[in-house]
């Protein structure tokens, strides 16, 4: 028994799906650099802050991380961050999932209409 090949409309969703999840990859992978980039000067600030104590010889302790809320506006902003970043790619990957359904469901009509010639 020999496979049956797929069908022109097949090769074109498939072309198509790899397209937009090609894109997509792109837009999530574009969102999470920016999303490091967004919170990366406050770390540096912080690090920075912290070198700069600890090369004069000070503690750098739980306290001091706390005061000038400095660990709380980190924190928050990594918070944030994180937060945009995972409501954008929820909002992508549910754009792709829905694409997908679409160019399936057009496949395969495009396939019934074929196999009916």
């Amino acid at each position: 028994m020999s496979k049956r090949q797929p069908s022109p409309a097949t090769h074109h969703a498939r072309a198509q799906l790899q397209q937009h999840l090609a894109v997509t990859d792109t837009a999530i992978r574009h969102a999470h650099a920016h999303m490091v980039a967004s919170v990366q000067p406050t770390l540096e600030v912080l690090l920075r802050d912290l070198q700069a104590r600890r090369d004069t010889g000070e503690e750098v302790s739980l306290t001091w991380l706390y005061e000038g809320n400095r660990l709380s506006h980190f924190t928050r902003q990594v918070e944030q961050s994180v937060n945009h970043f995972s409501l954008s790619a929820q909002t992508m990957i549910s754009h792709a999932e829905q694409t997908a359904r679409t160019v399936g469901t057009t496949s395969a009509k495009v396939q019934l209409r074929e196999g009916g010639k």
